[in-house]
């Protein structure tokens, strides 16, 4: 399977004319375990306050990790943007040569709720990882559709027969270009259509409406 995997860094939501960020542990430095500890690799074991909303496996980098951890972003020759933490998802895949809808998406509960009809700032940088170290597979595309959302409740699905692997949410922001190997903001001011106490990143759009690039 070949993944485009996109690093997400420094998420934050405020008042349109208030700094106050309503995301915890918003730049990913608060953390649990750092990644390859005690043989941790999945982010909820690791971070505080993210969860991964569907059963698909969001990374958690750390650059003060071990030198030889697959997830000390050194590995790949990359750093965050600042700090030490980054998220790493994927948001377009293909299987045995096929586009596939796998995704992966994070969620978590805002500090207070968005008020309908209030006025916010949702931002967040992401950009591209194309270089992967073995076991992983090298990811081969760059692709646009990431966005934000906002859920009226909890989205935190466990793993089954019947388990989705991609998230059909409206998103609030969104980049209609393709994010590249270059660290880019994403985000605007938006209204709130509900009170919603939660927020998630990812692709929610289908794979065959998403732009691929090589």
């Amino acid at each position: 399977m070949k993944h485009v995997a996109v690093i997400i860094l420094l998420t934050a939501l405020h008042f349109c004319a208030d700094a106050q960020n309503l995301v915890p542990n918003s730049g990913f430095e608060e953390y649990k375990h750092l990644p390859c500890e005690d043989g941790l690799y999945f982010m909820e074991a690791l971070l505080y306050d993210w969860i991964q909303p569907i059963p698909t496996t969001p990374d958690y980098w750390n650059s003060l990790a071990e030198p030889d951890c697959l997830l000390n972003p050194a590995i790949v020759h990359d750093s965050a943007r600042t700090g030490n933490g980054m998220i790493g998802i994927v948001t377009a895949s293909f299987e045995a040569g096929s586009k596939s809808e796998y995704k992966e998406y994070l969620e978590i509960k805002l500090a207070s709720p968005i008020k309908k009809g209030s006025f916010y700032n949702v931002e967040f940088y992401a950009k591209s990882r194309i270089e992967n170290p073995n076991p992983y597979p090298q990811a081969l595309f760059e692709a646009n559709n990431l966005g934000a959302a906002f859920s009226d409740s909890l989205i935190h699905i466990t793993e089954g027969a019947n388990s989705p692997d991609h998230l059909s949410l409206k998103p609030v922001v969104k980049s209609e270009e393709v994010i590249s190997s270059e660290w880019k903001k994403i985000g605007s001011c938006v209204t709130a259509r509900s009170d919603s106490p939660y927020l998630l990143i990812g692709n929610f759009d289908s794979i065959d409406s998403t732009k691929l690039v090589q």
